[in-house]
């Protein structure tokens, strides 16, 4: 314990493994297809994990902070496909009164690749690809296939909050979230010609997916998995909710009643291929992974004895079909109108 009371402490260590087992036919495994044949995939990995976290208060029941907390995690984990990482979060919580409490977190996190990311078999595409060596065009064979070569991504994580409870209104909540992620390394796949294209431009840790015959003709391209994408996003996420018994406004009247409302308000959702970078914020088309600049979802709840009545509202706001088009160039139309 410290002078403001008792510190937390969790330690653990977690193992697990994950496998994967696909059978196919057997034309398609002998590559009797002219394009396709898929073939059988078998692999897997496991994962040893240790971890601790911890919380220590710092001040309590003082005229200025009714409470003052840090804490902090660490986890080691080790992939047998992709070696070892360390991810950890630090956090702070301060309690002025039971009135008001803010908040906030700086982390470090990750995602390896899955199965079907690190041990996808080879399948052979056709495609028609130009060779930016001397503009010729031909027709050529793409090797689609997992990469064993794939690194974690990595992402910096920063979130601040305050949650409002006033004494003035039992019942009432609301809190207001900020948050700002940065993935580094991310996971994509490039198109066949934007491989080549990169090659050519410079891009030499790509030109071992090309394939020239001794007559510097393109024959072949593996398509595969890479740490070559980034993303950052940046917005608020919000919450207000009301919950009382109906006979604090009117005596006679008996039951619950409970209303919430959550929002997210997106100000930026940039997705960069090592290259190109693109934000999406406010794209509500379905193919780029787009998302609306405003989400709300609005709850009404009432409830008496064994019986509970609720209605929900989902609302999205106006936005792109795809923010990468212009308007009149591509697309007749690129608006969306908001729904509810």
């Amino acid at each position: 314990s410290t002078w403001a009371g008792p510190v937390s402490l969790a330690v653990g260590a977690e193992y697990r493994k994950e496998t994967a087992d696909v059978e196919v036919d057997a034309m398609s495994q002998a590559g009797g297809y002219m394009i396709g044949n898929p073939k059988a995939l078998t692999g897997g990995f496991n994962v040893k994990e240790a971890f601790g976290e911890i919380l220590v208060p710092l001040l309590a029941d003082l005229p200025f902070a009714k409470s003052l907390d840090v804490n902090g995690a660490v986890r080691f984990t080790d992939y047998s496909t992709t070696g070892s990482v360390t991810t950890w979060k630090a956090g702070l919580s301060y309690e002025l009164n039971d009135s008001l409490r803010f908040r906030a977190t700086r982390s470090r996190d990750i995602r390896a690749p899955n199965l079907d990311e690190v041990f996808s078999p080879s399948s052979i595409l056709f495609t028609t690809i130009r060779d930016p060596r001397d503009g010729s065009a031909s027709l050529i064979n793409v090797n689609v296939a997992g990469n064993p070569d794939l690194r974690p991504e990595k992402a910096d994580t920063l979130t601040l909050g305050v949650v409002f409870d006033p004494a003035f209104a039992p019942g009432l909540r609301a809190s207001v979230d900020y948050y700002d992620i940065k993935v580094k390394g991310a996971i994509r796949t490039l198109g066949t010609q934007d491989i080549i294209d990169r090659c050519f431009g410079g891009a030499t840790e790509l030109c071992q997916y090309v394939i020239r015959n001794p007559a510097g003709a393109i024959t072949n391209v593996v398509s595969s998995y890479f740490n070559i994408a980034a993303l950052e996003t940046s917005g608020l996420d919000f919450e207000l909710s009301y919950t009382t018994p109906l006979d604090r406004i009117v005596d006679a009247w008996s039951g619950t009643l409970r209303a919430r409302l959550l929002g997210t308000w997106v100000d930026k959702l940039t997705t960069s291929d090592g290259v190109t970078t693109m934000d999406r914020s406010g794209e509500v088309g379905p193919n780029n992974g787009g998302v609306p600049e405003w989400r709300l979802s609005a709850n009404l709840g009432y409830e008496a004895g064994p019986v509970a009545v609720s209605l929900t509202g989902l609302y999205l706001s106006s936005g792109k079909y795809d923010n990468a088009l212009v308007e009149g160039v591509g697309i007749d139309d690129n608006s969306i109108p908001s729904r509810f």
